[in-house]
């Protein structure tokens, strides 16, 4: 009968995460796999990802990101050896990841918390948790592997120090540190896990300080080897450089109090969503906060403080109870990750509650049938109907949830416009303005007035906050949009941090302003200084166009040529070749390209036209 218990749990999983095997690279995904110099070394670059920090080639060029997680990066490095870029391979190895650590966290629970239970209260417990919302985030995008492979070390870590403190078997203290090495070099929250141990010893063994003390020296000797490493790697900084932090968490950018008041009420903001986890976002940094009430923002940080003061309280008061255990799991494996103590690399994620969590699950669960007064010892299904009943619809509303929240994350567009009406993030804003400005397949018109009601808004937020106008590109995008040309040019100007994507709308924006000359030394000053081929292939084409539009047919062809070598994929790029041979009257040359265009895009009205009456004439001149 186990085992089904354990099928179940495996099918729930496949059937929540499934549909992402067919999804693409997305979000730091770009960074960590696909731009990461180390991970295309395959299994060459093992190495490097070991004691050097990682190498990722983004648009400004190279750069080094402070983020030592090698475990996660070795296993992509294997998979890019053998299979490349095949997103489905890394996406399978996720759900497979996943599923794994929803069987260990089912042996937790039934063999060793709720050993003397019946089978169904770990049963339950784990359906709840990995069916939970929240966790979707680390599952659905690859770069989460390493959220993942840190819970699953961290449980496999977890049952051996139970039964190193119940049997004191060399072995079991070998495996729990040999586990906690993996979690720690997966990510690194999970060094809190010493700090947990005398917990575990206090609340199930009532051991002294000498039992547990062989975990903590040898988990400490593994601590030590990760900060050597870290060090090293990291070129001396065992901390991100502050820069990182004005880019990413704008927690920095406030006086001590009203920090400590923010991070608090994110804690509020963590426990809200996982009793209802709905609205959920990719992001919440710039914005997401500064828009919301700040009194109101207060009253439910001192709401989330008066409630753990009562808790702790009452644990502290009451008699010695297992389950107690775990709410203080969730604040140990919380307070890293809150920003109170420290500064980390965003205000607010979802994939950061996936450890903490699971403490919290468990001990809301239990606090919950304390309350309604079910006798645990018999705890089933034939005693319990109502209850059980309830804790299955529960199960799967939140697989429901989950699978459509995994469905946004197929691509930006979705993932973005999932988020769009209810955060005001400005990093949703920028890239839904950007994913609007880009998608060429939405309808025209659809498309036009989504952006003039997203841009209005934008400048609205940050009229009313200005903070955010540290990210001045997208108010430039934003009034280039509403057609407000000359000051998308004196906000760019006056930023004078010229990125590719600034100079691509300076060009675009003089080219507007009818200034072919200006806009054409703004594409040419891009492509002798970016080593991006995105960005030249980008530069070279509206180039290419800008000489069409002007009549200067012959340089025009030559870009679009030089577009087809650096991206012969270029979505209109065959039809604008074909343009210019019909104009030139190099009807011949033209066939071939409108072949080509009409090959993918069948039902273009004007190739269509353009190719039935070339094929006539030459038919007709021969």
């Amino acid at each position: 009968m186990k085992n089904y218990y354990s099928l179940i749990i495996v099918i729930l999983i496949i059937a929540i995460y499934i549909v992402s095997v067919n999804f693409g690279f997305i979000l730091d995904d770009n960074y960590f796999i696909v731009n990461n110099l180390y991970v295309k070394k395959g299994l060459f670059g093992i190495s490097d990802i070991i004691f050097k920090a990682p190498e990722i080639i983004m648009e400004e060029g190279q750069t080094t990101i402070y983020s030592y997680r090698p475990i996660s990066h070795i296993i992509f490095a294997t998979i890019y050896h053998y299979f490349g870029l095949d997103a489905r391979i890394f996406h399978i190895i996720n759900i497979a990841a996943f599923a794994t650590t929803g069987l260990l966290l089912f042996k937790l629970l039934k063999d060793i918390i709720f050993k003397n239970y019946n089978i169904l209260l770990s049963f339950i417990i784990t359906l709840i948790f990995v069916s939970h919302p929240l966790t979707v985030e680390s599952v659905a995008n690859i770069k989460g592997l390493d959220d993942v492979l840190s819970l699953l070390f961290f449980i496999a870590s977890f049952i051996n120090i139970f039964k190193y403190l119940q049997k004191k078997e060399s072995k079991t203290l070998i495996y729990s540190t040999l586990f906690f090495l993996l979690a720690l070099f997966s990510k690194e929250n999970t060094l809190m896990l010493i700090i947990i141990i005398p917990f575990i010893s206090h609340y199930y063994y009532d051991h002294k300080i000498k039992t547990y003390l062989p975990l903590i020296i040898s988990f400490s000797g593994v601590i030590l080897i990760w900060i050597l490493l870290k060090y090293k790697v990291n070129d001396g900084l065992l901390y991100e450089k502050p820069s990182y932090f004005f880019l990413n968490n704008n927690l920095i950018l406030y006086p001590f109090f009203k920090r400590m008041i923010y991070a608090i009420y994110i804690q509020f903001e963590y426990v809200k969503l996982l009793f209802i986890p709905i609205n959920l976002s990719c992001d919440y940094r710039f914005g997401y906060l500064e828009t919301k009430s700040y009194s109101n923002i207060i009253i439910y940080a001192l709401a989330y403080v008066i409630m753990l003061i009562s808790i702790l309280y009452k644990i502290i008061k009451k008699e010695k109870k297992h389950f107690q255990l775990f709410f203080l799991f969730y604040l140990i494996m919380i307070i890293p990750v809150s920003n109170i103590l420290f500064l980390i690399g965003t205000p607010m994620a979802e994939r950061l509650t996936l450890i903490p969590k699971l403490g919290l699950i468990i001990f809301i669960f239990i606090s919950i049938m304390n309350l309604l007064k079910i006798d645990l010892s018999s705890f089933t299904f034939k005693n319990n109907k109502t209850i059980v009943s309830c804790c299955f619809i529960i199960v799967l509303t939140f697989s429901l949830l989950s699978f459509q929240r995994v469905k946004d994350w197929e691509n930006m567009y979705k993932l973005i416009s999932s988020s769009i009406d209810n955060n005001n993030s400005l990093y949703i804003k920028r890239s839904y303005i950007i994913e609007l400005f880009n998608n060429k397949e939405l309808n025209k018109s659809d498309r036009s007035k989504k952006l003039n009601v997203a841009a209005n808004q934008l400048l609205k937020q940050v009229k009313d906050n200005p903070i955010l106008l540290k990210d001045y590109y997208v108010v430039a995008l934003s009034n280039f949009i509403l057609n407000n040309y000359d000051k998308t040019i004196t906000i760019i100007n006056e930023a004078n941090n010229f990125t590719n994507e600034d100079q691509l709308l300076l060009a675009l924006s003089y080219e507007k302003l009818n200034n072919p000359n200006k806009s054409i030394a703004i594409y040419n000053e891009l492509l002798k200084a970016s080593k991006d081929s995105n960005s030249k292939a980008s530069a070279l084409y509206n180039k290419a166009l800008l000489n069409y539009k002007i009549k200067n047919y012959d340089k025009a062809l030559k870009d679009f040529l030089l577009v087809q070598e650096i991206d012969p994929n270029h979505q209109e790029l065959q039809l604008s070749i074909a343009l210019v041979y019909t104009v030139q009257e190099k009807y011949k040359q033209s066939l071939p390209h409108y072949e080509n265009f009409l090959n993918k895009f069948p039902n273009n009205k004007q190739a269509k036209q353009n190719y039935i009456e070339i094929s006539n004439y030459i038919k007709t001149n021969k």
